[in-house]
């Protein structure tokens, strides 16, 4: 069963997004994870340096703060690189190197919808409800590749994304250039792994839980997901940290 598009070149609209994406890059293996090979690791003490001056100039110039900017530290730079071997060898990112996978950028919803498409069905052999109403229409899809638009397709039909609150209907837009804070993504991957069982099920739940709250509590105590008090919540999520959750939750 095919889930996404041929990939091919799109050729130029009357306009496109103002900012190139990073997962937009095609590779020849199969995007679930048959690269049949796997990228050396190397953290050497220089190369440690030069990626934490990088983020911390980053944050400077842009005055932005992010999930992981109290977080790193050698070993963090340790765990991108283990992060980042995982994911090119499971197609989660087709990024061919470390250094151009923007590690340390806040992931965006279309990019997360194809490390979710991929590991979902790559990894956990989840299958989509090719037949769900609504995954084919987005009003704000027009300007994604065609590869994004499949995978945007898949996380609906996975009931993972661009679904309303009620998690029963799918949304009239996906808004698939907003960033995802560590709220959504924790909430997105409890409901991948655990599935609707950490809901807000009933009026008790809705009147003492946050939406999110049982979804990272879950990913907590499981050892997923470490930083969910509530000065995490609302941070915009890192490509590096989808990458090691979507590692710790294959173990």
């Amino acid at each position: 069963m095919t889930l996404y598009a041929k990939w091919t070149k799109v050729e130029k609209e009357e306009q496109e997004p103002e900012e190139k994406e990073i997962e937009n890059k095609t590779s020849n293996y199969s995007w679930w994870g048959g690269a049949g090979r796997r990228v050396s690791v190397v953290t050497q003490d220089s190369e440690k340096d030069n990626v934490l001056e990088k983020i911390k100039a980053k944050d400077e110039v842009e005055g932005t703060h992010n999930s992981a900017e109290s977080d790193v530290s050698v070993d963090s730079v340790d765990e991108m690189r283990q992060a980042y071997d995982f994911a090119y060898e499971k197609g989660i990112t087709t990024i061919d190197s470390y250094e151009d996978a923007a590690m340390d950028r806040p992931i965006k919803r279309n990019e997360l919808a194809k490390m979710l498409s991929v590991f979902s069905v790559g990894l956990l052999w989840k299958e989509p409800e090719i037949w769900k109403e609504g995954c084919e229409s987005f009003r704000d899809v027009k300007w994604q590749t065609s590869e994004m638009k499949s995978y945007i397709k898949t996380a609906c039909e996975l009931g993972l994304m661009g679904m309303e609150s009620d998690w029963a209907s799918v949304a009239k837009n996906f808004n698939p250039n907003d960033y995802v804070t560590r709220a959504q993504f924790g909430t997105t991957l409890s409901r991948l792994l655990y599935g609707d069982m950490n809901n807000l099920n009933t009026d008790w739940d809705k009147t003492y839980y946050k939406w999110y709250e049982k979804h990272l509590s879950a990913l907590k105590i499981n050892e997923i997901m470490t930083k969910v008090d509530w000065d995490w919540v609302d941070e915009n999520e890192l490509r590096w940290y989808v990458m090691l959750m979507l590692m710790r939750a294959s173990d």
